[in-house]
């Protein structure tokens, strides 16, 4: 049924917010430049549509960030090395929200806000 699942963001600053997810290695797939505007269209990898009520919601901003700001949505990546992708993160515009905690689940996240000022949970699996 489902050939693509397209997640749109709406930015202000369209090349600082495309320089970003450009810095994740996501290729430019398509892009326009017009009267009506500019956009592009970026190739993720694996994705997954995680969908949780308010209430839990709330636990995990808390958990992760200390604190709970109501949205409709958060990205979320998951990486090999935490550190070293929070770091490559800052250096193209991404601001850390919280330090990294261990999840009752099992991962170690940390919360970054993108140049676009979107939620962003960075997680690495627990070593077994």
């Amino acid at each position: 049924m489902i050939q693509e699942f397209r997640l749109v963001l709406n930015v202000d600053d369209f090349e600082t917010a495309l320089n970003f997810y450009r810095a994740l290695n996501l290729e430019v797939v398509e892009s326009w430049d017009s009267a009506d505007g500019r956009g592009a269209i970026l190739e993720l990898p694996r994705a997954t549509l995680e969908i949780m009520d308010r209430k839990n919601a709330k636990s995990v901003d808390e958990l992760e960030a200390g604190v709970h700001e109501p949205r409709e949505m958060r990205l979320g990546l998951k990486v090999e090395n935490l550190q070293d992708a929070v770091e490559y993160l800052e250096k193209h515009g991404a601001k850390v929200v919280a330090e990294f905690v261990e999840t009752p689940w099992g991962s170690f996240n940390q919360r970054l806000e993108t140049p676009d000022a979107k939620q962003l949970t960075v997680f690495q699996e627990a070593r077994v």
